[in-house]
């Protein structure tokens, strides 16, 4: 502002009363101060928030610890299959005996602590008719077309110890699985079941693969959209699958006694080379390649928490500052007056 024009508007201003502030008459500063002050419990609202989510979270990590440091569990029945969940269930080490159906194997983009690759996911058909998909681990990129899959598929009888996941239905980021070409991003259990004719009741599936039909994955028949099943009955296909985390055990009969001396240790975190290949040497490197399950939970609650408060703190001193000062300066100002 130009002097001359700054020196008009202090001519135009009574002599020894302050300029006035932002929020000077009574209705401008109620509106400040409710603005801050609902500032003020929004911030405070989500920093408490944070906290009751970092418990959360904290809790979730020691459950989750405890089940894949826990010995292994037989799966559940499929009566309780509806009610496995996220929360309660998944990576709990479990142990299940079948056989599996190689021909109905899918391959699930993958990228791994080996670089990227594939998942192998293969029904594992259960005593009773029942079906849990087993990703069996990992295969370098070569090794999907038909005629590559020189690698380990076991025959009979066979027993899988590892951790239940639950499904990850429709696709990966930005990629939407692909039942027709038989391109998979996420390990959708449904969809695949469905793409393969697993999904149907126990006594008409089972005479689909012991008919041998299925040889090669067929989109017919809703393009890998799963029947839901009516309400109070069980599912055929189980809505989870178990990374395999040992070698396969092969096994004489159903009743052949539980071998718990080996158990899953996840791989090392971080870029440690030296800790990988030791690891990678102590589960017996194969293809498929198991145990690679990373088992991490993001936990950056702490410093949301901080962000919050800190935003409440800097209102509180706003209010103070524009509200509180001002009326204390012009109390001030009134006093020298009288």
């Amino acid at each position: 502002m130009p002097d001359t024009e700054r020196d008009a508007s202090n001519a135009s201003r009574p002599e020894g009363r302050p300029a006035r502030p932002l929020a000077s008459s009574p209705v401008a500063r109620a509106v400040v101060a409710v603005l801050l002050l609902g500032l003020f419990i929004l911030f405070v609202s989500l920093g408490t928030w944070q906290v009751e989510r970092r418990a959360w979270k904290l809790d979730l990590i020691a459950r989750v610890d405890a089940r894949i440091h826990a010995a292994p569990v037989p799966l559940p029945p499929p009566a309780d299959w509806p009610a496995v969940n996220r929360d309660h269930d998944e990576y709990r080490q479990v142990r299940v005996r079948g056989t599996f159906l190689h021909q109905h194997e899918a391959f699930v983009q993958a990228s791994t602590v080996l670089g990227a690759g594939y998942w192998v996911l293969t029904p594992l058909q259960l005593a009773d008719g029942h079906i849990v998909f087993i990703n069996r681990g990992f295969v370098p990129p070569e090794y999907r077309a038909v005629g590559k899959r020189n690698f380990d598929h076991p025959e009979g009888l066979v027993e899988i110890s590892g951790l239940m996941r639950m499904t990850e239905p429709k696709g990966g980021f930005l990629r939407d699985n692909n039942p027709a070409d038989d391109r998979w991003y996420s390990r959708d259990v449904a969809a695949i079941a469905a793409s393969r004719h697993l999904d149907g009741d126990t006594s008409s599936a089972a005479e689909h693969v012991n008919a041998g039909h299925g040889d090669a994955p067929s989109a017919a028949g809703g393009a890998g959209e799963s029947s839901i099943a009516p309400a109070g009955t069980t599912p055929r296909v189980a809505p989870f699958f178990i990374d395999q985390a040992l070698p396969v055990r092969s096994l004489p009969s159903m009743d052949a006694p539980v071998d718990d001396t080996e158990r899953w240790r996840p791989p090392p975190e971080g870029s440690d080379e030296l800790a990988l290949s030791h690891w990678m040497a102590s589960q017996r490197k194969q293809l498929p390649m198991p145990g690679l399950t990373v088992v991490s939970f993001a936990n950056s609650h702490l410093s949301y928490i901080f962000t919050w408060y800190s935003l409440a703190a800097l209102v509180a001193f706003g209010a103070w500052k524009m509200l509180w000062v001002p009326r204390r300066e012009r109390r001030h100002a009134g006093e020298a007056q009288d």
